[in-house]
């Protein structure tokens, strides 16, 4: 997003924009300033919503090389929160109540990252750890 203008591109590069003008007024909400995220469109009850996970520039400041912490800091700082966009929820060192909570609610699992790497764009990285649910009782 940079003066007020979203850009969206899927996994591969490709620009999605067109199939998601639902989200410019979250571009909008930036006005001038100029930040790139990392997130996914995900659908909730019927409703496409966007969630962004990760923050990884910053108005002429790229993040990249920063500890996830301090990337999730900011994008905490942002309140990326909104009628069809949120912040992805984080609870570090809760990770078998997440676990268990994404179990009850059918989901497959979780995403867990290391608080202090840099972020790997294009690839997988070894900081990521996908974790299935934790089954209940």
């Amino acid at each position: 997003m940079e003066g007020g203008r979203l850009t969206l591109r899927d996994a591969g590069g490709a620009d999605v924009t067109g199939e998601h003008r639902w989200l410019r007024p979250l571009a909008e909400s930036f006005g001038s300033r100029a930040v790139v995220l990392d997130g996914e469109v995900v659908t909730f009850a019927g409703t496409a919503v966007y969630v962004a996970y990760d923050l990884l520039y910053d108005d002429g400041r790229s993040l990249l090389d920063e500890p996830f912490e301090r990337r999730r800091t900011g994008l905490e700082d942002l309140a990326v929160n909104g009628p069809r966009w949120q912040t992805a929820p984080s609870w570090p060192g809760e990770v078998d109540a997440v676990r268990r909570t994404a179990a009850e609610q059918g989901l497959p699992g979780v995403v867990g990252k290391r608080l202090d790497s840099a972020y790997a764009p294009g690839e997988e990285s070894a900081a990521w750890v996908r974790l299935p649910g934790k089954a209940t009782g």
